[in-house]
């Protein structure tokens, strides 16, 4: 009888080990895909500002205008490199960046 116990007790941690070993697996893809899609959110709208923007600048010929405009770009520029840099830090946290 004791055996059996020993045996049932040792399923049931091992149950335990690959129900959390599981949770974790889905909590990495979750914490993946979510990251995938969040970059592609922030960085679609910016890239689509940017090249609009940059089309205005070419059409522009007031000087006080354009020094406006410029001043947007580079904000949304910074911007867009912030987005980079904390995507870029999750890969390195995670191990997946590969240095050049």
């Amino acid at each position: 009888m004791a055996i059996y116990f020993e045996d049932v007790s040792r399923h049931v941690r091992m149950n335990k080990l690959i129900k959390q070993s599981i949770e974790e697996k889905n909590k990495s893809d979750s914490i993946e895909s979510y990251t995938a899609m969040m970059s592609h959110e922030f960085r679609t709208p910016l890239s689509t500002v940017l090249m609009l923007l940059e089309n205005i600048l070419c059409l522009i010929k007031d000087e006080t205008i354009t020094n406006f405009l410029k001043l947007i770009q580079i904000n949304l520029w910074t911007l867009t490199y912030l987005v980079n840099d904390i995507l870029d830090l999750k890969h390195i946290v995670e191990g997946c960046f590969e240095a050049i």
